[in-house]
């Protein structure tokens, strides 16, 4: 049933300031699969193209973004509530990260040439998904891939301040 979308067919948006303080980091470089690496490239070198503060690729949010992708794909769902109930706010608060603000992007296609160039081009067109990740406020990013066994690519981008 999902297989038969080729490009990205859902986006979802979740943007909520909560807390007053930024702890995030991790001491070991965060590592991207071919298709984060794209992502990555296509969306930080718009925001410099736009003249906006580069951003700092956190190996905790990359992590989390990580872990969000491959659970939508084990469970071939899509959304920013898993289906236990979950949500980026539940990762980071195990985690111990606090933040001031807090958004992720989601995006999913298949049966495309070059998957992290779809996702990013179709997050950047997408106004609501654009607001968040061109957010002059946030400060910190993290990158996640996963596919499922149907050939389904997930994204996920968290990104904080």
């Amino acid at each position: 049933m999902v297989a038969r979308f080729t490009s990205l067919a859902f986006m979802l948006v979740l943007l909520v300031a909560v807390m007053p303080t930024v702890s995030v980091g991790a001491t070991a470089p965060a590592v991207f699969s071919p298709e984060e690496q794209t992502l990555a490239s296509v969306l930080l070198t718009q925001r410099g193209n736009d003249g906006l503060q580069p951003l700092t690729i956190d190996p905790t949010l990359t992590l989390l973004a990580e872990q969000r992708c491959a659970e939508m794909a084990s469970e071939h769902s899509f959304g920013h509530v898993t289906t236990d109930g979950k949500t980026v706010f539940d990762l980071l608060g195990a985690y111990g990260i606090t933040y001031h603000k807090l958004g992720e992007t989601l995006a999913m296609n298949a049966n495309t040439p070059d998957p992290g160039t779809e996702a990013a081009r179709d997050l950047m067109n997408s106004p609501r998904h654009h607001a968040i990740l061109f957010d002059t406020q946030y400060t910190a990013i993290g990158f996640g891939h996963s596919v499922d066994a149907d050939g389904i690519q997930y994204f996920a981008v968290i990104v904080l301040s």
